[in-house]
């Protein structure tokens, strides 16, 4: 059996294909994976849950004598869990952005790297 197989069409579309993905769907799924991850630690949080009892006395403490101290260990408690939330919120999305920008980056590193490396180029 001979078979024949016609590699023209793969061949022209390929490169096309590669960049297409490098530059529009690779930076757009980063990103897409990115916003997903900070609603998921929204929601690992609880922050609109924490936002909204915000004055409550922690563990509904309401005793006569004891509201005024859960109210401000609520309080403390809460802060904190907002303040590290919105922190790790921060340094995702900003991990997000520049992983974004360092993939569309890459081939112009690759290339100088390379071009350096042959000696068509030198760094002073």
């Amino acid at each position: 059996m001979n078979f024949s197989i016609n590699l023209t069409p793969l061949i022209l579309t390929l490169p096309i294909l590669f960049v297409k993905f490098w530059l529009f769907e690779g930076p757009q799924l980063i990103l897409k994976i990115t916003w997903l991850l900070a609603r998921a630690i929204a929601a690992l949080f609880s922050l609109p849950i924490l936002v909204r009892t915000f004055f409550s006395p922690w563990k509904g403490e309401y005793r006569r004598g004891y509201v005024g101290i859960a109210r401000g260990v609520g309080i403390v408690v809460r802060l904190v869990t907002i303040l590290v939330a919105l922190l790790v919120e921060a340094g995702l999305i900003s991990s997000g952005i520049i992983l974004a920008l360092a993939w569309l980056g890459a081939p112009i590193a690759w290339t100088v790297l390379f071009l350096k490396t042959i000696g068509v180029i030198s760094f002073v």
